[in-house]
């Protein structure tokens, strides 16, 4: 809902006096989708984490393959008449495989044909990353576990922004 509220603008219809501050949390509203990626992963770590030697990679892509694009593709079809007048194939390619996303520098490539679906290309990358990084993350212990994860994190969020022309604020 928060993300809805981002979008919907709803501040704008708050009287003047409660504005200021219901737009500033409003407006805050697109962080809920980071917010969620990291429960995602959470959630993927506690149902995984003890059992992922009986599973293997390709049955776990194909559970979670399973679980989004049927939506996904059925949420692109739908939108598809709206968009036509900007078709073009390679677009459409990275949109039907989910890696409209990938990239660092700014496109407009992930909005391509429906736009919230830029949102199942991140998880999409999530997915193939997961079972590389839990295994990782296994074997390592708490002292190594922390200094690695600052590392990546520092990686994961500087290099792009600095792709993009050092946007991180």
């Amino acid at each position: 809902m928060y993300v809805v509220l981002f979008h919907s603008e709803a501040s704008k219809a708050m009287p003047g006096h409660v504005r200021s501050g219901w737009a500033e949390f409003i407006g805050h509203g697109y962080l809920a989708v980071s917010f969620f990626f990291i429960l995602s992963g959470f959630v993927l770590t506690w149902n995984y984490g003890d059992r992922w030697q009986e599973e293997s990679y390709k049955c776990f892509l194909i559970a979670r393959f399973a679980r989004i694009y049927p939506v996904y593709l059925l949420a692109l079809l739908m939108q598809l008449p709206f968009c036509l007048h900007d078709f073009h194939v390679w677009r459409a390619l990275a949109v039907l495989l989910m890696i409209q996303s990938w990239t660092t520098m700014p496109s407009a490539l992930p909005a391509s044909l429906n736009y919230p679906s830029w949102t199942l290309s991140i998880e999409w990358s999530f997915y193939l990353c997961f079972p590389v990084l839990l295994s990782a993350v296994m074997r390592l212990r708490s002292r190594k576990l922390a200094v690695v994860s600052i590392i990546l994190l520092t990686i994961l969020i500087a290099g792009p922004q600095a792709g993009i022309g050092g946007r991180l604020s």
